[in-house]
């Protein structure tokens, strides 16, 4: 389905200052912004919606944020990121962003972190089972090879043009 939704969740903790959270905040959407919506013409078709929140319940300080994009089929895409104190603000930002949009542009219906969690539970279902991923990792081909020596399964990766 088309995505519909994105939505923009960014977070500071303990002693982290708010600002940290807003510059990884307007990092990501001016790259979604400029790589995805604009680009692809989506202005009129996707709802932002956007938080900056504090947790409370933690330990330590840190920075990060969660963006999601859901279609109007329901499926859910992500990317994230968490700040670092040797990292710059918009580049976490832009490196969740990026991430999200990616998987989206490669049109999969999971990204390359669920593909390999996938794999085993294909290897072992009855009948056939496929998915539509957009990058192969190194630990789905691992995970490909090690059910194939597990179970007996045989798998076949087509690339998509």
């Amino acid at each position: 389905g088309d995505i519909v939704e994105i939505t923009v969740r960014s977070f500071f903790a303990g002693r982290a200052r708010s600002n940290y959270a807003y510059e990884i905040h307007n990092a990501a959407l001016k790259f979604l912004d400029k790589h995805y919506i604009k680009k692809y013409n989506l202005q009129d078709q996707i709802e932002v919606k956007e938080f900056v929140v504090k947790e409370t319940n933690c330990i330590g300080s840190c920075t990060g944020i969660i963006i999601t994009a859901r279609s109007s089929t329901g499926c859910l895409y992500a990317g994230s990121a968490l700040g670092h104190r040797n990292l710059d603000n918009v580049e976490v930002g832009e490196s969740a962003a990026h991430f999200l949009v990616q998987n989206l542009v490669l049109d999969g219906c999971v990204d390359e972190y669920l593909t390999d969690q996938l794999i085993i539970f294909m290897a072992l279902a009855d009948g056939k089972s496929q998915i539509k991923t957009g990058v192969m990792s190194d630990h789905t081909l691992t995970s490909i090879e090690i059910s194939k020596i597990l179970t007996g399964a045989t798998f076949t990766v087509t690339e998509n043009e």
